[in-house]
């Protein structure tokens, strides 16, 4: 149920379905505690550490998705929302900031790497109406 990171990359599948960004096959992961994402919902975010500041920014630069999934001492949850930041809501002078996330669509992760200061993720979206059971390793 949960993944730590790994090294593979395999080619993601499509769901046809049309998106406001392009849709890359990886995308930064934002795991959060206590945290469940949905699409068409909003979710507030005051980000504070480097690594999720360098992350934002670069979303922010180059609009961009990332993956908000629910973490845990055992690593992230398979599942999660993509997210685009609708609004940044505020900037700090020490580079922080307050955005406004909203949930785009949901995903499954394939593989995780670290090779950057945040994860990224190989996802795979499908449909809240997608019958098909996530696979479990």
């Amino acid at each position: 149920m949960f993944l730590e990171p790994e090294r593979e990359q395999p080619t993601r599948e499509t769901s046809g379905k049309p998106q406001p960004f392009p849709v890359p096959s990886r995308i930064p992961v934002f795991p959060l505690p206590n945290v469940v994402f949905f699409p068409k919902t909003y979710l507030p975010l005051h980000i504070f550490e480097p690594r999720y500041k360098e992350m934002i920014g670069l979303c922010l630069e180059e609009p961009c998705q990332f993956g908000v999934v629910l973490s845990s001492g055992n690593g992230v949850l398979r599942t999660g929302c993509a997210a685009a930041i609708h609004r940044v809501l505020k900037r700090y002078e020490d580079g922080k900031l307050d955005i406004l996330a909203y949930g785009t669509d949901r995903f499954e992760i394939i593989s995780i790497d670290s090779e950057r200061s945040y994860f990224r993720a190989d996802v795979r979206y499908f449909d809240d109406d997608d019958t098909r059971p996530a696979r479990m390793k």
